[in-house]
């Protein structure tokens, strides 16, 4: 939908619930979470998965004024959304492969996983 999304506060409010439905948990602070989990996922190198956690947060920023009412039509960069259609491709491509892993598709592999992911990777460039 968010691909074929005209209006711009709707397809940043579609992007951001498309990697919510991919990687929320329900534990810490969504778009902390989203962006380590889609740079952990989608990113082949350090540097990669930087820059992927630094368009996933400035997506969850845009994400709040849309929500909130606010226009984010002046401040986006045409980049910033190829760039988040890309990202949001690539992790379909990959969690459908993770998908065939054996307890991935039941409540308590996604949650190993997830656990996995918060203990083992942190990407933030801060």
């Amino acid at each position: 939908e968010a691909m074929l999304e005209r209006k711009i506060n709707s397809l940043i409010i579609k992007y951001a619930t498309y990697l919510e439905a991919l990687f929320n948990s329900r534990e810490g602070g969504i778009s902390e979470q989203i962006s380590e989990f889609t740079a952990f996922i989608c990113g082949n190198s350090r540097d990669e998965r930087i820059c992927i956690y630094d368009s996933v947060k400035t997506l969850y920023k845009l994400r709040s004024t849309a929500v909130h009412g606010g226009s984010t039509g002046v401040s986006i960069d045409s980049s910033l959304l190829w760039e988040i259609q890309e990202i949001c491709e690539t992790a379909m491509v990959h969690m459908s492969c993770y998908s065939c892993e054996e307890g991935w598709l039941n409540e308590k592999g996604y949650q190993n996983f997830i656990r996995y992911i918060l203990r083992e990777y942190r990407f933030s460039s801060g």
